[in-house]
């Protein structure tokens, strides 16, 4: 989510099923996003939201009021633990797609290659300065631009 810059998640309650979150949806509830979150963020925002969502559903039990309906298996998203190349950001990477890998990888580095070495990457910006070149610095930081700004 926090890669794609996705402004809308939400969380839902399911019944327990024989199949892994395959049970029939007994509610769910949007979550709003800005797009800009890491993904601790994310994970931050839907947790607080899940006690919503169960103290709602609490409610509608001790009322007896509880309702469930079938969900479509094939309709489900899952954001997984990323990938290394998920991760990965090189010199063909345009900034904000970088900005976009390094607010998912958060609090985790992302991971930049360049002629088949790799490092960590914890910060990036955007500089009119340093085309194509890395520059060491006196804090241990390298500067790099992509082809693509």
């Amino acid at each position: 989510m926090a890669k794609n810059n996705e402004k809308v998640s939400g969380v839902t309650c399911i019944k327990v099923a024989p199949v892994i979150d395959g049970g029939d949806i007994v509610k769910q509830l949007p979550v709003k996003l800005t797009g800009n979150e890491t993904t601790r963020e994310v994970r931050d925002k839907l947790f607080e939201k899940s006690l919503v969502l169960l103290d709602e559903v609490l409610k509608d039990i001790t009322k007896q009021s509880i309702k469930s309906y079938p969900q479509n298996i094939l309709q489900r998203e899952y954001f997984s633990k990323p990938t290394e190349s998920d991760m990965l950001i090189t010199h063909e990477t345009k900034v904000n797609e970088a900005l976009s890998i390094l607010r998912a990888c958060a609090p985790k580095p992302a991971i930049l290659e360049l002629n088949t070495k790799k490092m960590n990457v914890i910060a990036v910006s955007w500089s009119h300065q340093a085309k194509g070149v890395f520059v060491p610095t006196k804090r241990r930081q390298i500067i790099f631009s992509s082809r693509n700004s």
